[in-house]
Protein backbone atom coordinates (compact mmCIF):
# COMPACT_ATOMS: atom_id res chain seq x y z
CA UNK A 1 0.00 0.00 0.00
CA UNK A 2 3.00 2.03 -0.35
CA UNK A 3 2.21 5.62 -2.33
CA UNK A 4 -1.67 5.29 -1.95
CA UNK A 5 -3.53 8.13 -0.39
CA UNK A 6 -4.53 7.45 3.19
CA UNK A 7 -8.41 7.37 3.68
CA UNK A 8 -7.90 8.80 6.86
CA UNK A 9 -8.79 12.45 7.85
CA UNK A 10 -6.85 14.75 6.61
CA UNK A 11 -4.10 16.27 9.30
CA UNK A 12 -4.39 20.24 9.70
CA UNK A 13 -1.42 22.45 11.29
CA UNK A 14 -1.96 24.46 14.00
CA UNK A 15 -3.11 27.25 11.79
CA UNK A 16 -5.98 24.98 10.69
CA UNK A 17 -4.39 24.58 6.89
CA UNK A 18 -5.23 20.94 5.51
CA UNK A 19 -1.48 19.50 5.54
CA UNK A 20 -0.73 16.74 3.52
CA UNK A 21 1.24 13.50 5.30
CA UNK A 22 4.78 13.30 3.74
CA UNK A 23 4.18 9.55 2.99
CA UNK A 24 0.91 10.47 1.13
CA UNK A 25 3.56 12.82 -1.44
CA UNK A 26 5.39 9.71 -2.60
CA UNK A 27 8.25 11.32 -3.03
CA UNK A 28 11.80 9.20 -3.87
CA UNK A 29 14.40 10.22 -1.55
CA UNK A 30 16.92 11.96 -3.39
CA UNK A 31 16.01 13.31 -6.45
CA UNK A 32 19.14 13.64 -8.73
CA UNK A 33 20.38 16.95 -9.54
CA UNK A 34 21.52 17.73 -13.08
CA UNK A 35 25.32 18.30 -11.83
CA UNK A 36 25.76 14.31 -10.24
CA UNK A 37 27.17 15.48 -7.45
CA UNK A 38 24.13 16.74 -5.16
CA UNK A 39 20.83 15.23 -4.27
CA UNK A 40 17.47 17.23 -3.56
CA UNK A 41 16.80 16.19 0.01
CA UNK A 42 13.69 15.02 0.64
CA UNK A 43 11.74 18.38 1.35
CA UNK A 44 13.34 19.93 -1.45
CA UNK A 45 11.75 17.24 -3.76
CA UNK A 46 8.58 17.22 -1.71
CA UNK A 47 9.11 20.87 -2.81
CA UNK A 48 9.80 20.61 -6.37
CA UNK A 49 6.78 17.79 -6.52
CA UNK A 50 4.21 20.17 -5.77
CA UNK A 51 5.72 23.48 -7.53
CA UNK A 52 5.54 21.33 -10.69
CA UNK A 53 2.09 20.46 -9.89
CA UNK A 54 1.42 24.43 -10.46
CA UNK A 55 1.32 25.20 -6.71
CA UNK A 56 2.16 28.81 -5.67
CA UNK A 57 4.76 29.06 -2.90
CA UNK A 58 1.49 29.90 -0.69
CA UNK A 59 -0.10 27.25 -1.47
CA UNK A 60 3.20 24.89 -1.14
CA UNK A 61 3.58 26.16 2.62
CA UNK A 62 0.12 25.09 3.39
CA UNK A 63 0.69 21.56 1.96
CA UNK A 64 3.64 20.92 4.07
CA UNK A 65 2.61 23.02 6.98
CA UNK A 66 5.57 25.39 6.72
CA UNK A 67 5.83 29.09 5.91
CA UNK A 68 5.75 30.74 2.67
CA UNK A 69 9.44 32.18 3.28
CA UNK A 70 11.26 28.31 3.94
CA UNK A 71 9.29 27.38 0.77
CA UNK A 72 11.48 30.64 -0.78
CA UNK A 73 14.82 28.98 0.82
CA UNK A 74 13.65 25.73 -0.59
CA UNK A 75 13.31 26.80 -4.07
CA UNK A 76 16.55 28.58 -3.92
CA UNK A 77 18.45 25.41 -2.83
CA UNK A 78 16.58 23.54 -5.59
CA UNK A 79 17.47 25.77 -8.40
CA UNK A 80 21.31 25.67 -7.33
CA UNK A 81 21.03 22.35 -7.03
CA UNK A 82 19.28 21.98 -10.72
CA UNK A 83 20.81 24.48 -12.37
CA UNK A 84 17.66 26.38 -13.17
CA UNK A 85 16.89 30.01 -12.74
CA UNK A 86 13.13 29.96 -12.55
CA UNK A 87 9.76 27.60 -11.69
CA UNK A 88 9.77 26.97 -15.41
CA UNK A 89 13.37 25.72 -15.35
CA UNK A 90 12.47 23.14 -12.32
CA UNK A 91 9.10 22.25 -14.51
CA UNK A 92 11.44 20.90 -17.54
CA UNK A 93 14.47 19.38 -15.25
CA UNK A 94 11.46 17.52 -13.55
CA UNK A 95 9.87 16.50 -17.08
CA UNK A 96 13.25 15.22 -18.26
CA UNK A 97 13.94 13.32 -14.89
CA UNK A 98 10.97 12.27 -13.44
CA UNK A 99 10.82 11.16 -9.83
Amino acid sequence: MTGAPSNAAPNTNAAGTQVVPKSDLDIADGWPANNGDQTLTRREGEVARLVSQGLANKAVAGQLGVREGTVKIHLHNIYRKLHVSNRAGLILSAIANPL
